[in-house]
């Protein structure tokens, strides 16, 4: 199972900056960055944390993709 991380879009839907983001959360602004450019899968901790400061579910934010390997 392979995840697509969705943030990047959904920051630039709300005009929400990465720097201002990521203290909200406790993450440093490149490991934020590592999640919204999908090189790291944040634990369910975090994950949950994210997705409650957007108002939203963690599979709206993290998507299940196909991998066609």
């Amino acid at each position: 199972m392979k995840l697509r991380c969705k943030l990047k879009s959904i920051f630039a839907d709300r005009g929400i900056r990465q720097k201002e983001f990521a203290p909200k959360i406790g993450l440093s602004e490149s490991g934020l960055s590592d999640l919204v450019r999908n090189i790291s899968i944040p634990k369910l901790d975090t994950a949950l944390l994210i997705a409650n400061e957007l108002d939203m579910d963690v599979k709206e934010i993290w998507v299940e993709i196909d991998d066609i390997s």
